[in-house]
Formats: structure tokens, C-alpha cells, sequence
């Protein structure tokens, strides 16, 4: 919907959506390097009369090798084939390729004896988009947009356990973001000529974003889970919440953290999962890292002389105009007692730490998914005056 409220004021709104499918299962944006090609079924489980999703005791079963007593006298001989090693663990026996050992992904080549990169993902984005324009009048122009918007992927639970949900927040998803872009050009204020020309005809620019944090990952379980195998290792399973217990220490955005003696998360609002289960399911909204403004600021002007033939640019550009410092994201890495480890009083590490892992005036980190690593750093004010001459 688009609509003129005046000649140069105009005001739209958007719905935009999209739908993904037959992502790479490495590469939509959460978890390990999974391909799914490899995973035992539900119904392969059901028909030994197991279920590794709901019994801890089964689940744990797995893990064992195919000729030990526990597994002979639960389900019998599984070997899948002669010569199959016997010191080998039920999961991998189950296999519909038993012959791959494990699955792995990612976007290099795959590992040997591996299944790689199923397209199994899939991706949905809605968004409200608003927009005003003003057009240029009065020395004044203007953009500003606004977004509402729920980014989700699929998650790897929906192909572990059929009865949890399957969709989770992509570790992008910024719920509200606003941007604005105004340009303001000098009129004619002076009849004095000489004083009229030195003032007129100045640009003032400006752009700002501001918009949500993005989302944490919650603590990795130390409870095993077999189901979540992968190569040898275990893939993350989450702890669990605490209903009722703040998130928080201390707020990400109240400006009033020292990242040297502050732990801003609360350790008591999670809890592993009892032994063989799943824990939670991957992200939640309300559980995001601190938010990261841009504000800039330029102005300029052109000098024209000789009918134009001769020009002389000035401009003078800055970057964080208001000398923001942009914390990293607190660590999420939750051990068992939550030990704080400390150098001559400052916090170097534990669950809630922001480590100055960088000096002043460098930009924490951003990998491919956009989330800033535990760092605490910030590009300080700066401002570069530019000048050319055009002949």
C-alpha cells in the first residue's frame, strides 16, 4: 500500500515473505554440519522396540557396542552385515548406511565415509515493511524505513524427535529495524552577496540504524544424548530453561555495564537435561545479545568557479558521531559450577563474561552469521575531511 499525504510526502507499507527449501542442511544458518541422509528413523527404532526419544535408558543403549550383553539381550543380533566390526555402537549398526560410520557436512569437501549435506532445510521469513519519503523541498530530503519481521529455520530436532517442534529463530533474526537517511541542503538565507555565497548551498547528511540484538545461543547440555552423534563427538544439545528465572544480571542495553567486573546472564536460568534426552529447542526471542547503532554524520559542499569549469569539493565525513561503545556478546559456554576465571580482579571468562579480546577502537568480530563473538571493542568517533579539485 502506497499513499501521497502531500506533494513531496509519501508513505508505504509492505508485506514481504519468502519460503526456503532443500537447503543444504550445513548451510542455513544454525547447528552443526549435519546431512540427515544417514539417521536412523523412528520406525527402524519402533521396530526393535525401542524409543531413544522418550526413554533415557534406550537412548543411552545406543551408545553401547553390538556385541555387548546389553544389546543381545535387548534386541538381538543387529550386525547388518559379515564383517561388520562388533566393537561397533548400535546407532551406527541401525544406520540405513551402516557402512558410513557417522554423517558430517559442511561446505568443503566431505570426510571420508560420510554422508554430506542433505537438502533437507527449510526457511521462512514474514516481514511488515514500512517506508515515508520526503522528497526534496525546503533544502530537505529524507528516507526512513521500518521492519517488523520473524526470520526461522528448521531444526535439527524435527528430524531427531518427531513430537518437537521444527522450526527455531535464525541467529540473524533482528525483530525491529529502523534505518534513516536525511540530507538537508542550505537555502539562500543572506541579500549580502559575498556572505550569501559562503553559506548557501552546504549538505548536511546523516545516517542512522538502530534495530534488535541478535540472538544467543543457549548453553550447551553436558547430558549425553545419543541421538545427537555425530563423527565420534556430540552435537549441541541445549539445556533447558528455568520457567519464571530472569535471563538477565543485568541488562545488555542500560549502558551501565563494566565488562571487567560484570557478568550480565543469570547461570540459575538454565538446568542440563536429565541424561539421554533432548534439551531445548535451539533459540528464543527474548534471549539476545546487546543491540549495535550506527550513527554518521557528513556534510560538504562543492565550490564552482569560472562558468563551472573549475570545482572544489570539501567534505568532511563521521563515523559513530556519539562515541558509542558496541559490547560483544557475553560467552554462553555454561560449565558444570559456573567457575569465573579472573586476572588481578578482572573477569576473563565464565558464563555472562564479555572478554576484551580486542583493543579499544577495533570492531568486535562478526562471522558469516552476523553474530559478534565475545568481544568488547567499538570503532571510536572518528572524522575524515575530504577535498578534492575538479578542472
Amino acid at each position: 500500500m502506497q499513499r501521497e499525504l502531500s506533494n513531496n510526502l509519501v508513505v508505504e507499507a509492505s508485506y514481504v515473505g519468502n519460503r526456503g527449501v532443500w537447503w543444504s542442511s550445513s548451510g542455513i544458518g544454525f547447528g552443526a554440519n549435519l546431512g540427515y541422509l544417514n539417521q536412523v528413523s523412528p520406525t527402524t527404532f519402533a521396530t526393535l522396540g525401542l524409543d531413544p526419544y522418550h526413554k533415557p535408558a534406550d537412548n543411552l543403549l545406543l551408545s553401547q557396542p553390538i556385541n555387548s550383553t546389553q544389546v543381545i539381550s535387548r534386541v538381538g543380533n543387529v550386525s547388518p552385515y559379515p564383517g561388520f566390526p562388533a566393537n561397533q555402537s548400535l546407532l551406527n549398526a541401525l544406520r540405513p548406511f551402516p557402512q558410513f560410520s557417522a554423517v558430517s557436512g559442511g561446505f568443503g569437501p566431505p570426510a571420508p565415509l560420510s554422508v554430506s549435506d542433505a537438502p533437507t532445510g527449510d526457511t521462512w521469513y514474514d516481514s511488515l515493511q514500512a517506508k515515508v519519503t520526503k522528497r526534496f523541498s525546503h533544502g530537505l530530503q529524507a528516507t526512513g524505513t521500518f521492519t517488523w519481521s520473524k526470520s526461522l529455520i528448521s531444526t535439527r530436532e524435527n528430524f531427531w524427535d518427531p513430537t518437537s517442534s521444527s522450526k527455531t529463530y535464525q541467529t540473524t533474526d533482528q525483530p525491529f529495524l529502523f534505518n534513516a537517511n536525511l540530507v538537508y541542503t542550505m537555502p539562500k538565507f543572506f541579500t549580502n552577496p559575498a556572505l550569501a555565497w559562503a553559506t548557501k548551498d552546504w549538505q548536511f547528511g546523516a545516517f542512522l540504524q538502530y534495530g534488535s540484538g541478535l540472538p544467543l545461543l543457549p548453553p550447551n547440555s553436558v547430558q549425553p544424548n545419543n541421538l545427537t552423534a555425530n563423527n565420534g563427538s556430540t552435537i549441541a544439545n541445549y539445556q533447558v530453561r528455568v520457567p519464571g528465572t530472569p535471563l538477565y544480571l543485568k541488562n545488555p542495553n542500560c549502558g551501565c555495564i563494566n565488562p571487567y567486573y560484570d557478568q550480565i546472564l543469570n547461570p540459575d536460568a538454565w538446568t542440563n537435561p536429565a541424561q539421554g534426552t533432548f534439551g531445548t529447542n535451539a533459540l528464543y526471542g527474548d534471549f539476545r545479545g546487546p543491540r549495535r547503532p550506527q550513527e554518521n554524520f557528513n556534510f560538504g559542499r562543492n565550490f564552482r568557479f569560472k562558468e563551472n569549469q573549475l570545482t572544489l569539493q570539501i567534505r568532511a565525513e563521521f563515523v559513530n558521531i556519539f562515541n558509542r561503545t558496541y559490547l560483544g556478546n557475553p560467552s554462553t559456554a555454561l560449565a558444570l559450577g559456573n567457575p569465573l576465571t579472573r586476572v588481578n580482579g578482572i573477569l576473563t571468562g565464565g558464563y555472562g563474561v564479555i572478554n576484551e579480546n580486542v583493543a579499544q577502537g577495533a570492531l568486535p568480530t562478526a562471522p558469516s552469521n552476523g553474530n559478534f563473538s565475545t568481544q568488547i571493542g567499538g570503532l571510536p568517533r572518528t572524522g575524515t575531511l575530504i577535498a578534492r579539485f575538479i578542472f
